[in-house]
């Protein structure tokens, strides 16, 4: 996403950044939440993400943001999915939250070469990297 989109905010709920963090080790990346934000990728909490905006962001496990207390619910999970302005990405393992799961527009991944069903969702007529 980084290569064809831009910055990239990756949110991740607490019970899941340790996870999110070793994932992201083989990529240069910023953890936001000890550091200062990049202009690629970032690894972001939900006390971090407040107020940003990125051109593309991963959201991670949308159920646990839900659960999280005190900064998870509805409104953290909203604030998580409205901080991207031109791809959004959601990393789940379980079923999505049913307020997801029926949302306009949503297209999975099976998880087999999803770099390439990524691209395959671009519009040719409206690319996402200006050059």
């Amino acid at each position: 996403m980084a290569d064809a989109v831009g910055s990239v905010g990756v949110v991740a709920p607490a019970a899941r950044m340790a996870q999110v963090r070793a994932a992201l080790e083989p990529v240069e990346f910023a953890d936001a939440t000890r550091e200062a934000l990049s202009p690629a990728i970032n690894l972001l909490d939900l006390h971090v993400i407040k107020g940003l905006e990125f051109d593309a962001v991963v959201v991670v496990d949308p159920d646990a943001i839900l659960a999280q207390r005190p900064d998870g619910g509805v409104g953290a999970l909203y604030t998580a999915l409205t901080r991207s302005t031109r791809a959004l990405a959601i990393v789940h393992t379980d079923e999505l939250p049913a307020i997801l799961s029926q949302a306009d527009g949503l297209h999975s991944l099976d998880g087999r070469e999803p770099d390439a069903q990524w691209a395959s969702l671009r519009r040719e007529e409206a690319p996402l990297l200006a050059r």
